[in-house]
Order: structure tokens, then sequence, then C-alpha cells
């Protein structure tokens, strides 16, 4: 017995010894919403056990998800000031259609933003000029393409939020006609929240896309260390526990 006690204390101190000889690396997220951040203090959230997995399927490298504003990782991009990766994010969005100017990695996670109404006064998208007259509840500080440009023009009323179930509370209240909402988010609240069965998606989404990784290139060791395991993350049944944990 206290052979096999010994063992397991060996076993123990050496792979906490292999964490802590792992180079540690920022894990970049500007998304402070559920899944992807649940409880910043506690440290709950996909983008946690993202940093886990990562962590798990690499030899070299510990991974540490922190929230980061916008506005300043925009800063840090701008004075080539990345350090490590920014996880949840796309190529549009980031001016990088072409993926030129940042190293990107496969899909992570993939979802769409969806117009939100109410039941009892569904709204059906036909393009962007079926949004004319009406007000649309969105997030302070995130592009709609198309819907900024309406707003912009004078053609619809953008009504600003400080995040998704703010949306969806000015949608409840009447005081926005539509609203556009994550699916992931969306998902999220109606299981582990339990919103009521008010609201109707549109059968036409405003968009969907990837949620990507990316990182400098500057960080090209780092990038072609995490290609082959990103690339199979869709279909590695942890990960895809892991998303089913959050939906």
């Amino acid at each position: 017995m206290i052979l096999k006690a010994l063992v397991v204390i060996s076993i123990l101190f050496a792979s906490q010894a292999l964490a802590a000889n792992k180079s540690p690396i920022p894990l970049l997220t500007y998304h402070l919403k559920p899944p992807f951040i649940v409880d910043e203090k506690t440290e709950q959230g996909l983008f946690y056990d993202l940093a886990k997995f990562l962590t798990k399927r690499s030899g070299r490298y510990q991974f540490v998800t922190s929230y980061i504003p916008r506005k300043r990782l925009d800063y840090l991009l701008q004075q080539d000031e990345l350090k490590g990766l920014v996880v949840g994010a796309n190529p549009i969005w980031f001016k990088d259609k072409n993926e030129a100017k940042y190293l990107w990695l496969d899909t992570i996670y993939k979802d769409r933003d969806e117009f939100v109404s109410l039941k009892s006064n569904a709204f059906e998208f036909e393009g962007f000029a079926s949004l004319t007259g009406l007000s649309i509840a969105g997030v302070s500080g995130y592009y709609y393409f198309g819907v900024n440009d309406m707003v912009s023009k004078g053609q619809a009323v953008r009504v600003n939020t400080i995040g998704e179930r703010q949306v969806l509370a000015m949608i409840r209240k009447k005081r926005a006609h539509v609203g556009i909402v994550s699916t992931s988010v969306f998902n999220y609240l109606r299981r582990h929240e339990g919103l009521p069965n008010i609201f109707h998606f549109s059968a036409q989404p405003h968009d969907a896309y990837d949620r990507r990784i990316f990182t400098s290139k500057e960080n090209r060791t780092l990038f072609e260390h995490l290609k082959p395991i990103v690339s199979t993350m869709s279909q590695d049944p942890d990960w895809q526990k892991l998303i089913a944990k959050y939906q």
C-alpha cells in the first residue's frame, strides 16, 4: 500500500511539474457572454474549457483564457503587440477576408446571428429593405453589416444595449421591433436560464459564420504547433462534449 501511494504521489508531482514547465500562452477573447464566458470570476465557460482542452492536447504550451475589450485588442493589433491567440473571431470582423494579415486556424465553432422578434409580432427578414422603419436592438460597438447602413441612411433606428441578454429584454418589453442575437447565446440562455417561449427566429438569419482562432505572423511556431490539433477538433469527441455542455 505504501509503495502504491508513493507511485500515485510521484505521478501527481510529475504531471504538475510538466504543466509548470509548459510555456503560458494567453487565449484572448472579447466575447464577454455565455456560452463562451459564463462567469469570469470562477472561470466558467466554453473558452475556459477550450484552454484546458488545448493544454491537454499540447505537449509544449499551457493556455490561459483572458477577457479583453475589443478596443484594447484592436490597439494591440495596431501596435503589433499581440501576445498569444485570439479566440472566437472571424477574418471578416478583423478586415482580413483573404487571411493575409494574420495566421488563422480552422473553425472551432459554427454560429449564426439571428433576427429575433416576439411571436405575437413576428418579423421575417427578406432583405435589408424589410427593416425599413423598424427599431433594431443590438450590442453597442458591434458591427452588423447591412443594418449599420440602413441606420446611417436614416431608414431604420438602432437601439444599443450592453449585451445580448439586454437585447432580448428590449424585445420582450417592446422597446424594439427586432433584435440580433447569436444562436449560441440564445440556446444557452434558453436551456440554463429559462427563457420564456415568446421569441420568434426569422427563417433567414442576419448572418452565419465560423468562430476561429488567429494569431500574428510573429507567432508562426505556435501556429504550426496548433494546426494539427485544431484541424481535428470538429471530429474530436472530447471537444464535441464540451460544446454540448453549453448548448
